[in-house]
C-alpha cells in the first residue's frame, strides 16, 4: 500500500485550517491528512507549535500534574475533617445529618479509590435452620406441583 504524499500546498492549506480549527478538527474539514499525527509533523517541520485548540483539555492536562496521589489525599482528608464538624454542630436536622453523612462515604470512597483499595461492600450471610427448613419445604411443593401437573397432563 503507498503511502499518499501530499503537496505543499495542500499542506499549507492545512495548517492555515488547523491554526484556528484544531488538527482533529481540519482533518473533518479538509479529509487529509490520515492522522493527526501527520498533522502535527507537519507543524513541527516548519517549526510551528501545533495549536491546543480546547483550552479545558490544556487546563484538564496542567490538573492532572498538578494533583497527584499525595495531594489527593490531602484534599480528602481535609474534607473528612469538615465533615466530623459539621456532625458536631447542635442543630443538624435528620435531612442535614443525612447528607453530611453521604459527603462522608464520598470522601473515604474517594480516598480508597486514590489508595486503591477497594470500595465494594462484601456481605456474607449465614443461614440459619429455618431459612434451610424453608427451602426444603419450597422444594418438596415444587415437586408436589410438578408431579400433579403430569398426571393432569397424562389424564388428558
Amino acid at each position: 500500500m503507498a503511502v499518499k504524499r501530499y503537496s505543499n500546498e495542500e499542506q499549507e492549506a492545512f495548517i492555515e485550517v488547523a491554526k484556528t480549527e484544531g488538527i482533529s478538527r481540519a482533518i473533518r474539514e479538509l479529509g487529509y491528512p490520515n492522522s493527526w499525527a501527520t498533522g502535527n509533523r507537519w507543524f513541527e517541520a516548519r517549526g510551528i507549535e501545533a495549536p491546543i485548540i480546547s483550552e479545558v483539555k490544556a487546563m484538564a492536562n496542567a490538573m492532572k500534574e498538578a494533583f497527584n496521589e499525595k495531594s489527593k489525599i490531602a484534599i480528602g482528608e481535609q474534607g473528612l475533617e469538615r465533615v466530623m464538624e459539621m456532625l458536631n454542630s447542635d442543630n443538624l436536622t435528620a435531612d442535614d445529618i443525612k447528607k453530611i453523612s453521604e459527603s462522608y462515604m464520598k470522601f473515604v470512597n474517594t480516598m480508597n479509590l486514590i489508595e486503591g483499595k477497594s470500595t465494594d461492600i462484601v456481605e456474607n450471610r449465614s443461614h440459619f435452620t429455618e431459612d434451610l427448613e424453608l427451602n426444603e419445604l419450597i422444594a418438596n411443593q415444587e415437586k408436589i406441583n410438578q408431579d400433579t401437573q403430569n398426571l393432569v397432563l397424562k389424564a388428558d
